[in-house]
């Protein structure tokens, strides 16, 4: 215990390189919630392995744990922190799984590795953590030294999962975005979603919606890769790159589309039916809307049974005048 592993170390360095040829940017996890569950054992924190913790909760309590991750820390910011395809520092990912530690524990750890890390830091990136349960950890969310929320969220029907994160997530005053996303934390139901459904949806619905980004899959090396789905992020990348979501005072718009048989649709408040549905954000001037058959959501092989063309969808709110409709996706 103690010690950096350099070959770990250089390995990491080796994907920030490649992230930057590709132009990626890396939102970095400093510990993730397995160490400290089914990687106990292998923990260098443990006292079994020389580390100064008896039990797993004492990771955010005893001093000379604490002592190590600042030093952990140093090292990473020291190595890492200026580098062009760093976004930001994640703290801790999903600490609410680990059923031994206190709130108030995580509140304090959180509260000094933050300030620790942002006196390593020269470039001062953005500081964050996440949490598997929306609302799980709102004292640590609260916290000045965390500069934005994020969300996991797996669950069939993504898009009813999203609106419950984001209903947490916005009302903290903070920048929000999805962190992870899947149809289940276990892989097999996203295997079985072998055209990605759910992976486009997922990112459309967050691009529609008040999130400052797109949601970020989980299952890329399990569903993504194999079915060979990268190209999913080509229609959402290109119209991000054309579109500026600042300054425009946007309204989330979530409703139901009501059809008539013959006379098109208009977008309604009730409920009734969840047959298609419209998620996005509208301004004055412009719009983003995403129009889904949400049934498919919850049963990928299903073959959606409306399809919204030919019809009309009348938006309230925009100013009079012409407005040019692209169709995306």
């Amino acid at each position: 215990a103690g010690h950096v592993d350099l070959a770990a170390a250089d390995k990491l360095e080796e994907v920030l390189r490649l992230a930057r040829r590709h132009g990626l940017r890396v939102q970095l996890v400093l510990a993730y919630h397995g160490e400290f569950l089914e990687g106990w054992t292998e923990s260098p924190y443990a006292a079994s392995n020389g580390g100064p913790c008896a039990v797993n909760a004492e990771f955010f309590t005893h001093h000379a744990a604490r002592r190590a991750f600042r030093n952990f820390m140093r090292y990473v910011a020291a190595r890492f922190a200026t580098h062009e395809a760093l976004f930001a520092w994640e703290l801790f990912n999903e600490a609410d799984l680990v059923p031994e530690l206190t709130k108030g524990d995580v509140v304090l750890w959180h509260r000094a590795m933050a300030r620790a890390l942002r006196s390593y830091d020269p470039s001062r990136r953005p500081i964050t953590t996440s949490v598997a349960r929306a609302g799980s950890a709102r004292r640590v969310e609260a916290l000045p030294e965390i500069d934005f929320l994020q969300a996991h969220v797996y669950r069939k029907t993504l898009d009813t999962a999203m609106l419950d994160a984001m209903s947490h997530g916005l009302g903290a005053h903070k920048p929000f975005y999805f962190g992870e996303f899947g149809g289940d934390w276990r892989p097999r139901v996203d295997q079985e979603d072998a055209d990605g459904v759910r992976l486009r949806a997922g990112l459309w619905l967050s691009l529609a919606s008040p999130a400052a980004g797109t949601a970020m899959p989980w299952w890329w090396d399990t569903a993504i890769d194999p079915n060979h789905l990268w190209d999913a992020w080509r229609p959402v990348a290109a119209l991000a790159r054309r579109i500026d979501r600042r300054g425009h005072r946007f309204t989330f718009v979530n409703r139901a589309l009501v059809l008539d048989e013959g006379a098109g649709m208009a977008a309604s408040g009730a409920v009734a039916s969840r047959l298609v549905r419209v998620q996005g954000i509208i301004s004055r001037s412009a719009g983003l809307l995403y129009v889904y058959d949400a049934r498919v959501l919850d049963d990928v092989t299903r073959v959606p049974s409306v399809t919204p063309s030919g019809g009309t969808l009348t938006v309230r709110g925009v100013i009079d005048g012409e407005f040019r409709v692209e169709l995306w996706g």
